[in-house]
């Protein structure tokens, strides 16, 4: 596109401006982001300010701040910046849960009720910005090492949520050793759509461009050559030498030595003493941290009325920069200059100015504290409200960071009580961050401090909790908790609830079903009808993972729920009656649970809730053979997890993908997937997904073929998965498939020990998925033994359940092995056309390693279908139907069949038929003579 001519800002950087506008260029049509790297004053800001120019010129609405060290320890600094311009009106745009959110941690708005969620600000940031763009938009962050954890966390995952629209991100960094893109850009964005730009140093001949055009100055060439050298061609070292030397006496000759001082440091004070006594003092105020404006500034003045004259001063001599409000320095090191020069008594005395002067209770809270000679009560107490502010604002590292300022300025005389309960603050507040480690590190010195007893108890269940990744340890901590918590039911309940997670996820559904049973009693005790419908709900899954739901417990769970809403947990009951229901082959009912608590995550914007939602709506697709959509979910979850890096439920993204793919035929992908999420598994010590991504390596090969592989791989997995107690036979294929390969490579009698546990399992549970695999497995048995008769009864057994499961592909897997034992026995026909209703279904799904395979069965045959027996018996009933004028919907409740499979077999009959439409169908049925065979 033509772009209109401007004279650039920047001197000897041609290269990089062009990579600034072919930023802005892909930035209209993908997300596109460029980071620019590079020492202190080497240029990273005037490139900056030359890509928001361009980027307005271009029509770009531009989002943009710069954050300064001086705001780095101020929760949501940088985001009020960069919202600047569509706040506040921007806020009633918004829905109420996003409104609400952002409004709390800009303090926009007095926050009530639970403490905005990162995710829900950063929904509500992406939405702003939405609304804020008229066009393409221009993401734009300064000095990105400078912004705040609440605000880096917010954008990052504003990013991650921007990643699939047109938007240009432009990020400048100081160099500071740090690994990887800033905010996370790496995982948010392809390789191809993220560049890197390192800024080197200036040419020689840039710096004489630089040196005439910013100071009017031009020296004789070997000066300049030792000038440049000296500042190793950054342009900001160059500057500050040149104006030493222009003011320097007499003339610099060839050959003689610069007169620079000995260190940049040096430099800089020489600098800031060139300026007047009154110019200085109002540089004071700005370099201190927090946000400088020209007001506040004028208030902390000794003579309000100069202020804004010296604070002109300071900018004509390059010190300062004056926006709109804001004032900072033109470079970092000066405000460290400033702050140098500051003795102890006359640095305090202004913070203790600044904090009358704070507005924002965490900037008074922070100025208090550097104001404060050693521990004070009443700035403890200002600091402990600051962290309960700044954690209703979703500022949970801040809101630790204060905790802890708290904890260390509490004085002796107040007991260990306040400092205690500010050390939990801290402790809990580090945890809600992320930062389990520093958790730990302040809770265990705690609990070797205090006497055993309920006190103690309470940082022990902590303790526990954010141990979840030594889970023994975990295990050993929630204990102790318990035997010193007393009488207290309300720290006994939490506790118990915790163990039994714990004990899902260390030992298995077993053994977290016992510990649930025996421990309901004292969370009933407690009267938290919340933490009982959460606890309830673990329970339900433990058992219904096991042996079997006790009668009325998810009962009472789901009624709590209504009751009270759903628990602050991913495991809601809505979720596991969901569970049941799929595991029972109910989809319609099981997708209505599932959908409801993927809904519930997104209003709330509950990652974790959301995803388990996800994770499991792909797997209900994939039974009932929708595996477009399961495809849409599970790649959905997998985004989710790798935006987090796969630290969350990576092993569960990669197996519900990697099962998808496998489904599919994208084989080498599903086994690539499988191989990752093993490891992940193993390393997140997750043992329900290794168990699963070993399965599906499991499944791959037995795909292919490969049944020696598929043996010992499967039944490794069943040893597992039976003695960890997760013993409900749906939960996912392994144990079905074990008994295949292991008839395939001969090893019988392994195989019907495995088939006697699974059809025992059908019998207790009466549910379509067991019965239907007992006896196809059975079936496969009895053949392998050569007793072909009783194998076709059993498989013709399984489909009979198949017709109440909607499960199309296990279906045709059935009815190829039905139509393998009719050719077997010589009845070709029959083989032909059951073979041939599996190929289509296989078709349709697609499942193309599987329709590969029933074609190689067909050709065993020879011959090909006559045209008088196109539709199976199941498909006539359907046509008949559909042909006398009934809905998708009215035909399957008639055959009691879901609507998918209705709608599967349509395409069937169509593509047998040769027609398109109902009308064609009819017409084609109407025209069949009577009793012809279908």
């Amino acid at each position: 596109m033509a772009r209109p001519e401007a004279p650039s800002p920047v001197v000897g950087r041609e290269t990089e401006v062009g990579a600034l506008l072919q930023l802005l260029d892909a930035g209209r049509s993908r997300a596109t982001a460029l980071v620019v790297d590079g020492a202190a004053g080497i240029g990273k800001t005037t490139l900056f300010e030359t890509g928001l120019e361009a980027a307005r010129r271009d029509g770009f609405t531009v989002a943009s701040c710069r954050p300064a060290e001086a705001e780095l320890a101020y929760s949501f600094a940088a985001l009020s910046d960069l919202l600047r311009p569509a706040l506040p009106a921007g806020l009633g745009q918004l829905a109420e849960p996003q409104r609400r959110a952002l409004a709390a941690a800009l303090l926009l708005e007095e926050g009530s009720g639970p403490a905005p969620e990162e995710r829900a600000i950063a929904f509500a940031v992406f939405q702003l910005l939405g609304q804020l763009a008229r066009g393409p938009l221009l993401l734009a962050i300064d000095d990105v090492q400078w912004l705040d954890p609440a605000s880096a966390a917010v954008l990052g995952f504003t990013i991650r949520r921007a990643a699939a629209a047109p938007i240009a991100i432009l990020v400048a960094r100081r160099d500071t050793g740090a690994e990887g893109s800033p905010l996370g850009l790496d995982r948010a964005l392809p390789t191809e759509q993220l560049r890197h730009l390192r800024l080197g140093p200036l040419s020689l001949g840039a710096t004489h461009r630089l040196l005439r055009a910013r100071l009017g100055v031009s020296f004789p060439r070997p000066v300049l050559v030792e000038l440049h050298r000296t500042a190793g061609g950054n342009p900001f070292y160059a500057l500050e030498l040149a104006r030493a030397l222009d003011q320097a006496s007499g003339p610099t000759l060839p050959g003689q030595r610069l007169p620079v001082p000995a260190s940049l440091t040096e430099l800089v004070s020489a600098r800031l003493a060139a300026l007047s006594p009154e110019v200085r003092e109002v540089l004071e105020p700005v370099a201190v941290p927090g946000e400088a404006t020209v007001e506040m500034v004028a208030a902390a003045s000794t003579d309000p009325a100069t202020v804004v004259e010296r604070l002109r001063a300071a900018r004509d001599a390059g010190i300062l920069e004056l926006g709109d409000e804001r004032v900072r320095f033109s470079h970092p090191l000066l405000a460290a200059g400033v702050v140098a020069e500051l003795d102890d008594h006359h640095r305090r005395a202004l913070h203790a100015r600044l904090a009358e002067l704070a507005g924002d209770p965490e900037q008074r809270a922070r100025h208090l504290a550097l104001a404060a000679a050693g521990p004070s009560a009443a700035v403890a107490d200002e600091l402990e409200a600051a962290s309960v502010v700044a954690a209703r604002r979703g500022a949970t590292a801040a809101a630790a960071e204060l905790a802890e300022l708290a904890a260390s300025h509490t004085p002796s005389a107040e007991g260990d009580t306040a400092r205690l309960r500010r050390w939990l603050l801290a402790a809990d507040g580090h945890y809600a961050s992320g930062d389990a480690q520093r958790s730990c590190a302040i809770l265990e010195p705690l609990t070797a401090q205090l006497p055993p007893g309920p006190e103690r108890a309470q940082l022990l269940r902590r303790l526990g909790e954010v141990s979840f990744d030594d889970l023994e340890r975990s295990e050993r901590l929630l204990h102790q908790a318990f035997v010193e918590a007393g009488a207290d039911p309300r720290l006994r309940a939490e506790i118990v609830t915790l163990q039994a997670t714990t004990a899902f996820l260390l030992h298995g559904p077993a053994a977290a079903a016992e510990l649930a049973r025996e421990a309901s009693q004292v969370v009933e005790e407690c009267g938290d009808l919340v933490l009982l419908a959460g606890f309830l709900a673990q329970r339900a899954l433990a058992e219904l993972c096991a042996d079997g739901l006790t009668p009325g417990v998810l009962e009472r769970a789901l009624e709590l729920e209504e009751l009270v809403g759903p628990p602050p947990s991913d495991t809601t009951p809505t979720l596991v009656e969901g569970l049941r229901l799929m595991y029972a082959d109910q989809h319609d009912a099981a997708r209505e649970a599932l959908q409801r608590t993927h809904a519930l995550g997104v209003e709330r914007d509950d990652q974790p809730a959301r995803t388990s939602a996800l994770l499991f709506l792909a797997e209900l697709e994939c039974r009932a053979g929708a595996w477009a959509r399961a495809d849409e979910y599970a790649r959905e979850m997998l985004e989710a997890a790798e935006q987090q890096g796969l630290d969350w439920q990576g092993g569960a993204a990669l197996w519900i993908q990697g099962l998808v793919d496998a489904y599919l035929g994208r084989l080498d992908l599903a086994r690539a997937r499988a191989v990752e999420g093993v490891s992940r598994s193993r390393a997140d010590g997750d043992q329900a997904f290794l168990e699963r991504n070993l399965a599906l390596l499991g499944l791959i090969d037995l795909s292919t073929g490969d049944y020696p592989s598929a043996a010992e791989q499967l039944t490794g997995v069943v040893r597992r998965r039976h003695a960890r107690g997760a013993w409900e036979p749906s939960l996912y294929p392994a144990r079905e498939l074990a008994i295949e390969a292991l008839v395939a490579v001969g090893d019988l009698v392994e195989a019907r020990s495995q088939l006697e546990w699974l059809e025992a399992a059908g019998r207790r549970l009466r549910t379509p998925w067991p019965l239907a695999m007992g006896a196809r497995c059975r079936g496969l048995l009895q053949a392998a033994e050569g007793d072909l008769d009783a194998a076709l009864a059993s498989i013709e057994e399984a489909l009979v359940v198949h017709d109440r499961m909607a499960a199309p592909f296990e279906q045709a897997r059935t009815q190829l092995i039905h139509g393998s034992l009719l050719r077997r026995l010589k009845r070709r026909k029959a083989a032909r056309e059951v073979i041939g209703d599996a190929l289509s279904t296989f078709e349709a799904l697609p499942a193309p390693v599987w329709a590969d395979n029933a074609r190689a069965e067909l050709a065993r045959i020879g011959g090909r279908r006559s045209a008088g027996s196109e539709l199976t018996d199941g498909e006539q009933r359907i046509a008949d139907l559909v042909a006398a004028g009934r809905s998708n919907k009215e035909t399957a409740a008639a055959l009691f069949l879901s609507v998918q499979t209705v709608e599967g077999a349509l395409k069937r009959i169509y593509r047998k038929l040769d027609v398109r439409s109902r009308t064609e169908l009819s017409r084609r049925l109407s025209a069949e003579p009577p009793g012809k065979d279908a």
